[in-house]
């Protein structure tokens, strides 16, 4: 399972991918410049989150590159 943080000035939504949908489409999550995310909004104790169902490639023409700094 991987989170993914959409952002932007009103604050930090977490997306949820399961284990089932990085099987399917890790390769597109991992390194398209941009993701079509079709998902469900849940929403528990105040904190909101999205649960992925499908991803695609948007398509922009930028290289990826990780923003993981570990």
């Amino acid at each position: 399972m991987i989170f993914l943080s959409l952002e932007d000035e009103t604050g930090i939504l977490n997306i949820i991918c399961s284990t089932g949908l990085l099987a399917r489409q890790g390769r597109i999550i991992r390194r398209s410049g941009g993701l079509i995310i079709r998902d469900q909004l849940q929403s528990a104790d105040g904190a909101v989150s999205l649960a992925a169902e499908h991803v695609a490639a948007l398509g922009l023409p930028i290289a990826s590159t990780s923003r993981d700094f570990r």
